[in-house]
């Protein structure tokens, strides 16, 4: 895989973070809850799912898990959004 530049990263970043917004809005929970059983922060959850922050693998785990849902299928489907 080649070097992304930091406007293809930037992008994918987006793609992810519209992915887990999507999931949190899905999952009726509040960032609160989410952050309850996630380990987060309250603030590191609202950042993450709201793209303010970046959804590290650590983070990305984290949330798929509440989510129900796996990293791989959310940076599959970023893949294919742009």
């Amino acid at each position: 895989m080649g070097v992304m530049s930091n406007m293809q990263g930037d992008k994918y970043s987006q793609a992810v973070a519209a992915i887990l917004r999507r999931d949190y809005e899905a999952s009726g929970l509040s960032f609160r809850i989410i952050a309850e059983r996630t380990g987060l922060g309250i603030a590191t959850v609202e950042r993450v799912i709201n793209g303010k922050r970046e959804a590290t693998a650590y983070y990305l785990h984290k949330l798929c898990e509440v989510f129900g849902t796996s990293p791989g299928s959310v940076l599959d489907e970023a893949d294919n959004a742009g």
